[in-house]
């Protein structure tokens, strides 16, 4: 099996002949699926969910393949078709507007309450905006990194972190006091 190769030159060999289209596809997907996998799992939270759509994504990049230029790196695009798969999921399922809802049991000790609450913080952040307070904070990718993954400008992607961290500390600060501290003095 062929192993850390460059990602604009994986279709070719040392001798220059073309690798088989299948071959090459599947060094994509070992290369990529931690990545995949984590991305969708920060955006969903859901272990069954996140398998689901890490095969919906990779089926939807083996029907496109044959389209992949190679203009961007492969890591690049199926980042693009596994958000894409997320937005489509929501859309589908109508499911952003009840997020809150499907998080209202809470815990009961402060701290399973607190990172209950700092998920449906994260989970609160419009989705377009998410996926940059993700890499960004979960995986400490640079603004520059997540520019050149997302092929945004890279004061775009300041711009977007700082709104997503805003939603994020809003919707916090709101419901921090409902889902930790109060709940705490009312049962003293």
């Amino acid at each position: 099996m062929i192993k850390n190769l460059k990602w604009r030159s994986i279709f070719f060999q040392e001798d220059q002949k073309k690798l088989d289209p299948l071959e090459a596809f599947k060094v994509y997907y070992q290369e990529t699926y931690p990545f995949v996998r984590q991305i969708l799992f920060w955006n969903l939270k859901d272990k069954s969910l996140v398998e689901d759509l890490v095969q919906e994504t990779y089926l939807k990049a083996w029907k496109s393949f044959s389209q992949f230029k190679q203009e961007s790196s492969f890591k690049t695009w199926i980042y693009k078709i596994a958000i894409n798969t997320v937005k489509d999921f929501y859309r589908k399922q109508q499911w952003q507007s009840e997020v809150n809802e499907n998080y209202q049991e809470q815990s009961a000790s402060d701290s399973y309450a607190v990172l209950d609450l700092v998920e449906k913080s994260v989970l609160n952040i419009d989705l377009n905006l998410r996926e940059f307070f993700i890499l960004y904070y979960k995986f400490n990718y640079t603004f520059a990194e997540i520019a050149q993954l997302s092929e945004q400008n890279i004061n775009t992607v300041k711009t977007k972190v700082y709104k997503a961290k805003e939603q994020f500390i809003d919707f916090y600060q709101k419901n921090g006091a409902e889902d930790g501290r109060s709940k705490n003095s009312k049962s003293s």
